[in-house]
């Protein structure tokens, strides 16, 4: 029988990536639908992201990833104060 030393299998990232498949802990990122799912790793603050995925057309497929997601907070967005110049049409 093989005996496997488990200190260097969790060495081994892709060892460690695949793992995470399979006992479905790893971590995809979803990106918009107009996004190429392909390196997107600057759209997420986690840098152990191993893919990204659009969601599917499918419903009952999107239901499912949506119910087992856990969705990052979203950022506030606001104006930034600054000098408004005038148009000349008496809009800024």
């Amino acid at each position: 029988m093989l005996q496997v030393n488990p200190r260097l299998f969790c060495q081994d990232p892709h060892a460690r990536e695949l793992a995470a498949r399979i006992t479905e802990t790893d971590v995809i990122g979803i990106v918009p639908e107009d996004v190429t799912p392909v390196y997107c790793e600057t759209l997420f603050p986690r840098n152990d992201i191993l893919d990204f995925i659009n969601l599917p057309d499918d419903e009952e497929e999107k239901d499912a990833i949506i119910a087992k997601a856990q969705w990052l907070p979203l950022e506030q967005a606001s104006l930034a104060a600054g000098n408004h110049k005038e148009t000349g049409n008496g809009q800024r």
